[in-house]
């Protein structure tokens, strides 16, 4: 079979109906601030990370 022939024979399938389920979780964002926001890992606190930053957790 050749390729042209190939291609219009997958064409005449008809169209793929696909369902997507809807999915919501929460992102967080770091929130506005004056000071530079740091993030200290515990490769450098030698114990639990650090985040030196607030943030807002907002469902999309």
């Amino acid at each position: 079979m050749k390729m042209n022939q190939m291609i219009s024979a997958v064409s005449h399938v008809g169209p793929v109906q696909q369902t997507f389920a809807s999915v919501i979780a929460p992102l967080k964002f770091m929130r506005p601030q004056v000071t530079k926001p740091r993030f200290l890992s515990s490769a450098l606190t030698g114990g639990a990370a650090e985040l030196l930053f607030e943030t807002d957790a907002v469902d999309v």
